[in-house]
Order: C-alpha cells, then sequence, then structure tokens
C-alpha cells in the first residue's frame, strides 16, 4: 500500500491524530512508511528481530508502558491501533511541539536525542546499538549521527507526493523552521486599504 493509498482509506483518522500532535498529516505518513517498510500494516515485525511491530513499531516494553502487548497490536485495525500512536506522542518525552518531521521521528527512534544537536554521535562502531542500526551509517565512518537517524524519514517525506492542503483545519502547524519575510506586498496593499476606509467612515460619524 502506498501512502496515497494509505492516507485516503484513513483520511479521518490520521487527518484527527495529527491535528490533536499538531502536525501535517504528511509528517505522520513518512514515519510510518519508514517504520513499516511501505507496508502500513498494523502487523508487520522488526526485520531484525527486536520484536517490534505495528505501524510506529512498537516495542514489547513500550506496548506494555501503554497497557497492551505486541500481540494485541497485531491483531488490531489500523484505527485501533492509531488511538495507541496518539497514546505514544503524548507520553512525556514523546510530546509536541515537534519542529520537523526529523525531530517528531526522534520521538519515536530515541526521545532522549530530540535535544541534540544533528551532529552529534548516537552510535559508535563496535557496540550492540550501531550494529543494530548500521543501515543508518550513510556515509560509513563508523559512527551514526542525529542527522543520519532523521535522514530516512525525510527522504520518506519528500517521497511522498500526496497533495495534502495547508490549510486542513484539522492541522495546527508548528512554527516554520525558517523566516518568512515579515509583510508580503500584497499585505501591506490590503492593510492601506482597510485603514483608508476605516478612515473615511470615521470622517462620515463626525460630519
Amino acid at each position: 500500500m502506498t501512502a496515497n493509498q494509505f492516507y485516503k482509506t484513513y483520511k479521518s483518522e490520521i487527518d484527527s491524530l495529527s491535528g490533536q500532535l499538531g502536525v501535517p498529516p504528511k509528517w505522520l505518513l513518512a514515519i510510518m512508511e519508514f517504520e513499516t517498510g511501505g507496508q502500513f500494516s498494523t502487523d508487520t515485525q522488526n526485520a531484525a528481530g527486536s520484536g517490534a511491530v505495528g505501524l510506529i513499531q512498537f516495542t514489547p516494553y513500550t506496548a506494555n508502558l501503554l497497557g497492551t502487548t505486541t500481540a494485541q497490536l497485531k491483531l488490531m485495525t489500523v484505527p485501533q491501533q492509531l488511538e495507541y500512536v496518539k497514546a505514544y506522542f503524548l507520553l512525556p518525552g514523546n510530546q509536541p511541539p515537534y519542529t520537523n518531521v526529523g525531530d517528531m521521528y526522534l520521538a519515536v527512534f530515541s526521545p532522549a536525542y530530540r535535544s541534540k544537536p544533528d551532529g552529534y554521535i548516537a552510535y559508535k562502531a563496535d557496540t550492540l546499538a550501531y550494529t543494530q542500526n548500521v543501515g543508518l551509517d550513510k556515509n560509513k565512518d563508523g559512527s551514526i549521527t542525529v542527522a543520519e537517524i532523521k535522514y530516512p524519514v525525510q527522504r520518506a517525506y519528500d517521497s511522498i507526493s500526496i497533495d495534502i492542503p495547508l490549510t486542513n483545519t484539522a492541522v495546527s502547524l508548528p512554527p516554520l523552521p525558517y523566516k518568512e519575510s515579515a509583510i508580503s506586498g500584497d499585505w501591506i496593499f490590503w492593510l492601506l486599504l482597510t485603514a483608508g476606509i476605516a478612515g473615511l467612515i470615521i470622517q462620515q460619524f463626525y460630519k
């Protein structure tokens, strides 16, 4: 199933969840696409044998923390499991706001790295954690940085072609990671026009 098909099938649930978390639906889709290898299935199992399952790869520990089990999660429908996705993102340390899709993914991968800069080395060669995540070592230098952890999800985000309007009222977007020009020319025009009309009304009122 593609991200486009998944979104169309579960649009109301995804819009509702993204609205509650204050993120664009596409961020959720990118994370779930990467975590499930594009399957978007509630019973997707971790290929490395960690025991993680589902749309955001719930580990046995996390499932227990949320009052369920991986066995139960695997049997859930997508709408049912999305409730646990929401519960996960509302856990202390995982909560919004998120600065970008990479920051949101760090809440899934390892919340401890959310406060770290992109150049921070999360794992080094010859450790179990590095071995389990060696595929993230994009430049093959024997270390995995926070930027490299976020990279695959950013790629997944960029590859999703579905057109989700930013005017979606269910979504409350976080601040942009860049500065836009303070006021556009069109905005100034309408501001001056409005002020002029208001001035004429005031003049008529006091005549």
